[in-house]
């Protein structure tokens, strides 16, 4: 039934990656984070919700952005 969990994740994983690359690398028109670097250093950050395929704001980090 469909792949195994391991490769699942792999898969993830890479969809999460190219996600990644493509809204965060240069200027990120969706405000807030603007590289990848910016993205890993911190704490509040766009959450990648795999089962909506959208990203999902952290709460709690809104206000900095607007």
């Amino acid at each position: 039934m469909g792949k195994p969990e391991v490769e699942r994740e792999a898969d993830i994983r890479k969809q999460h990656e190219e996600f990644l690359r493509e809204n965060y690398d240069g200027h990120n028109r969706h405000s807030g984070v603007t590289t990848m670097q910016d993205l890993g250093n911190r704490r509040c950050r766009r959450l990648w919700n795999y089962r909506m395929r959208e990203t999902v704001i952290d709460w709690n980090c809104r206000k900095r952005f607007n």
